[in-house]
């Protein structure tokens, strides 16, 4: 019995994937394979959502995009995406030492960003989540190096104030060659992670007697979770209504959406006959 409600808690037995930075359930009962998503064949005429269509053993098998399905962007313009933001990020770095290099030497103030957390890699820095645990993991190296670079606006300022311009300028030689030449090297590898961690998995369902595959980010698990009585305000502010059927929660408290099967797979019939 739910204490809140009064009600019997009711249960559902789902297969629980994740889409961009959400977690969707999927009925266990027309759940038939998860496999790497392979290489689709492109249909024409066909809506974005539709990435194409896979062999599966002989089987044509249409396969949907969740992400667009569901509203997000596709998982390599996201990709894209956030490489960009990096190629930016690191090029900030150089840009800072060389205008504290140029204030230095042409004697005028300095007004480059010193606290690291408030530079623009350090506000995206401290908000940056990934599921994947290495590329998590990974992101722990910035720290020490993007500190150290930040640190020497105060330590050229206070050389420059005791007359030591030389010994200034060539404490920002040293840290390019050591700090920001590691900060680089980190960059690089991390644009690297990003791209090779991409492995979208392809969850083949059935239902009715139509069957499709639907590709998504990752399988979390497969689990028992406790329905959301009431639910359909929360779908309305997730703007999930229509497709989602349900909220349901995990036994760390965690929020499933539970996808209406029949609104994704919407059209397929029409594909699969073209």
């Amino acid at each position: 019995m739910d204490p809140t409600t009064n009600q019997p808690k009711a249960l559902t037995r789902q297969l629980v994937v994740r889409v961009a930075d959400r977690l969707f359930g999927l009925d266990i009962d027309i759940v038939r394979e998860m496999l790497e998503l392979p290489e689709l064949t492109p249909m024409p005429r066909v809506g974005e959502r539709m990435r194409g269509v896979m062999n599966l053993r002989g089987r044509v098998v249409p396969v949907v995009d969740l992400r667009i399905t569901l509203g997000m962007p596709p998982l390599g313009d996201e990709i894209e995406r956030t490489c960009e933001v990096l190629h930016q990020r690191q090029a900030d770095h150089k840009n800072w030492l060389d205008e504290l290099d140029a204030s230095i030497a042409e004697g005028r103030r300095f007004t480059g960003q010193t606290d690291p957390t408030k530079c623009k890699f350090g506000v995206w820095y401290a908000n940056f989540e990934s599921p994947n645990r290495q590329i998590a993991a990974f992101m722990e190296r910035f720290d020490k190096p993007h500190r150290r670079i930040h640190s020497i606006a105060t330590a050229t300022s206070e050389l420059v104030a005791s007359g030591q311009v030389d010994e200034a300028l060539e404490m920002i030689t040293s840290v390019r060659s050591s700090d920001l030449s590691a900060l680089n090297q980190l960059f690089e590898q991390l644009r690297d992670m990003i791209q090779s961690s991409r492995r979208e998995v392809a969850v083949l369902l059935s239902d009715g007697g139509q069957s499709f595959a639907a590709s998504v980010d990752e399988v979390v698990a497969v689990e028992t979770l406790e329905l959301v009585h009431d639910a359909h305000d929360a779908l309305e502010s997730k703007g999930m209504s229509g497709m989602a059927r349900g909220i349901a929660t995990r036994a760390d408290g965690s929020l499933v959406l539970l996808l209406e099967i029949g609104t994704v797979a919407a059209g397929l019939n029409e594909v699969v006959e073209a």
